[in-house]
């Protein structure tokens, strides 16, 4: 009987089965072409190096909007490709109120994270390729998805972010604004030492650095000192937040190393060698 039933189902329906599955395979090819260009462009842009990181993090996430909005509309038109999915449809309409009301209580997490990741996107308060703080972790953004952005460290761990709790958080977004970022470098000299002559040296280490940015000039002053010791800070622009990174290793080894050379004393060296 239930063989019979199933036989005549697929007779009667054949037709809004074929469609339906016609409308499913639809929507789902249109998704993959969608999502192949905006990665393709995005890619080649990239490449030129000609897309700004806002439009970058926009595009996806109105691709990925896109995507969600083609499959949820192929789902609801094969569904309604059966009559009797109409008539049940038609049921649901008329009861709407109430079953939004529960699938609102039940899924408030959910839109949430939704509603805050679309903000997030959009507003910009970080994008794709951006170094930010939050949550006491220093990352890059990686991924900005509709519930959920993935943070790189810079020792390779992965931060997952429900969106809701990004958009309630204080974020110091170390790319964003000013394009180039400060490096500090802080070292001790003697007292005795010539300041002048060691303030010299070190503009000149860090000018060699290839990670100094050279439309700013560094500076270097007397920030600390006590009765042995003087710290001098040298302060100097790179074009990015990883270059900054590099330029405070690179400029602080140059440093140390043409102090050396030139003989500027290090504390207590003045002495030890009287």
């Amino acid at each position: 009987m239930e063989r019979v039933f199933n036989m005549g189902f697929l007779e009667t329906e054949k037709v809004h089965i074929i469609a339906a599955g016609c409308i499913l395979v639809g929507a789902l090819v249109l998704g993959w072409l969608l999502k192949h260009a905006i990665d393709r462009y995005i890619g080649r842009q990239s490449a030129k190096g000609t897309m700004d990181p806002g439009v970058k993090t926009r595009m996806q996430m109105s691709g990925k909007l896109l995507l969600v909005f083609i499959y949820l509309l192929g789902v609801a038109l094969a569904v309604f490709q059966f009559p009797r999915a109409k008539a049940v449809g038609t049921g649901l309409l008329a009861s709407a109120g109430v079953i939004g009301v529960f699938m609102g209580l039940a899924s408030q997490s959910a839109l949430a994270n939704i509603m805050s990741g679309i903000t997030l996107a959009f507003s910009q308060p970080f994008r794709l390729g951006d170094t930010i703080f939050v949550e006491g972790e220093k990352g890059t953004v990686e991924e900005i998805h509709l519930s959920y952005t993935f943070i790189r460290t810079p020792d390779n761990r992965r931060l997952i972010i429900p969106n809701r709790n990004l958009a309630s958080k204080t974020i110091v977004n170390y790319s964003i604004v000013e394009s180039r970022i400060t490096a500090r470098v802080d070292v001790w000299i003697d007292f005795s030492a010539d300041i002048d002559r060691a303030r010299t040296i070190a503009m000149q280490a860090v000018k060699e650095s290839p990670y100094w940015d050279t439309d700013g000039e560094p500076s270097v002053a007397v920030v600390e000192m006590t009765e042995s010791a003087v710290k001098l800070r040298v302060l100097a622009d790179a074009s990015s937040q990883a270059q900054a990174s590099n330029l405070g290793m690179d400029a602080r080894e140059r440093i140390i190393t043409r102090f050396r050379e030139q003989r500027v004393p290090f504390p207590g060296q003045a002495a030890s060698e009287t």
